[in-house]
């Protein structure tokens, strides 16, 4: 008995090195990418256009790129911390989380690319427009907007574009109402958003709707 028990430990342990050494060989492979198209009823290729859509158009820098979550529809996306610097359009403040669709999951080795737009880079700052998802928290950064990099030097005529852009909006008829603009209280939204995020990846859908 002794003796078998022995055998069982000896195949266990040879077991999991086995999957640890296959595991091992999985997360060293390269990854396959995947390029998605999604068919927009809205535009957001203009400051006005973007302004008009979005919650909030704001000034931040990227410090952190958190791992890349599906969604209950299996759609990837990519949460990143991100810090206010100048607020042109909403209530967004402080240290948020903004996400993005696409990213890299590697539990199946695949990198998705959605629209052809790059992902975030930690220590740039960008041009955002986002809506809050107001189930979790996160600021949705859709696939078919562009972030807009700030230089460091030269930055005064693309904020003008933008302020522009803010105080003259324009609407689109396809327009679906933003979780702030159907909320009974925004201001509480933001306070929750402004709280440490679910985590969770909850987006129900495409949004830019």
């Amino acid at each position: 008995m002794k003796k078998s028990i022995k055998r069982i430990i000896a195949s266990s342990g040879l077991a999991l090195a086995v999957a640890g050494i296959g595991a091992g060989v999985w997360f060293n492979l390269p990854y396959r990418t995947t390029t998605v198209d999604h068919d927009y009823v809205v535009e957001l290729n203009t400051p006005a256009l973007a302004a008009g859509w979005a919650d909030d158009v704001f000034v931040a820098s990227v410090t952190e790129r958190d791992p890349s979550e599906r969604d209950p529809h299996d759609l990837l996306w990519t949460p990143y911390d991100v810090t206010v610097k100048s607020t042109l359009q909403g209530e967004v403040n402080g240290d948020v989380r903004v996400v993005q669709e696409g990213g890299e999951d590697p539990l199946t080795r695949e990198r998705v690319v959605v629209q052809g737009v790059a992902d975030l880079e930690p220590g740039k700052t960008y041009i955002l427009a986002t809506r809050l998802n107001g189930r979790d928290g996160w600021h949705v950064i859709p696939a078919n907007f562009k972030a807009i990099e700030v230089p460091e030097d030269g930055a005064d005529a693309l904020l003008a574009s933008w302020k522009d852009g803010v105080a003259h909006p324009r609407s689109q008829e396809e327009l679906i109402p933003s979780d702030v603009e159907k909320a009974a209280d925004p201001e509480q939204l933001y306070e929750e958003a402004e709280a440490e995020p679910t985590g969770d990846a909850t987006v129900e859908s495409t949004p830019s709707n």
